[in-house]
């Protein structure tokens, strides 16, 4: 089902294009209207691989620019809700090492990721 779904919207980039740009909306929608708990839920349970395949957007751009608009406060500690993995304080711990980091997630194979990414870069 997927490889066919793949194929179609191949085929046609303005599909493709309106399903990009109408993702994100309809998730608002949906949240608005069902809430938030079904995401949680699914959030919550994903196992220990599905979290590790995220590992390959540790390095995405974006972070930097948070990075950088966080430094300029220089906080002196730093909590993130819903943090994953941790990808965001990896980078945080990085740049401001002084900073006491801590992070909170519903789901407890992410932190478990997240210490080991820590660990074996030493913090």
């Amino acid at each position: 089902m997927k490889e066919k779904l793949k194929s179609i919207l191949i085929k046609y980039p303005s599909l493709y294009r309106f399903f990009q740009n109408y993702y994100w909306k309809f998730n608002e929608f949906k949240a608005l209207i069902l809430g938030t708990r079904l995401e949680e839920k699914r959030w919550a349970q994903c196992s220990f691989k599905e979290i590790e395949k995220g590992f390959s957007n540790l390095n995405h751009p974006h972070r930097k620019f948070l990075v950088e608009k966080i430094n300029a406060f220089q906080p002196e500690s730093i909590l993130e809700i819903g943090c994953g993995y941790g990808p965001n304080l990896f980078w945080l711990a990085k740049k401001i090492p002084n900073a006491k980091i801590k992070g909170i997630d519903i789901n407890s194979s992410a932190i478990r990721l997240g210490r080991e990414l820590f660990k074996k870069e030493g913090r």
